[in-house]
């Protein structure tokens, strides 16, 4: 389940990440003080994100290793918070 923080940002209420869209091309990935630029190519029928293995926490945080578990753990929580905001999307990489 998420909340609103406004019309383009939710948090979620259970672990509370936040996804934040910042322009047009990239989305904020915020999980305890860690965050993450999700690149997005905007599309007709589905937005593309750029997420995958090779993604990595912003600075100060870029050298701290994500796990593969971690990895879909994210990538889930992308995609419901996506659902959540009607934002039709898929995933590349």
């Amino acid at each position: 389940m998420f909340k609103r923080l406004n019309k383009q940002g939710v948090r979620s209420i259970e672990n509370g990440c936040v996804l934040q869209r910042m322009d047009r091309y990239c989305y904020h990935y915020e999980e305890d003080s860690h965050i993450m630029k999700i690149i997005v190519e905007p599309g007709i029928k589905a937005e593309e994100l750029f997420f995958g293995p090779d993604s990595r926490w912003d600075p100060p945080h870029h050298n701290v290793a994500i796990s593969t578990a971690e990895l879909g753990r994210i990538r889930k929580n992308l995609a419901d918070a996506l659902s959540f905001m009607g934002i039709a999307h898929k995933f590349s990489i």
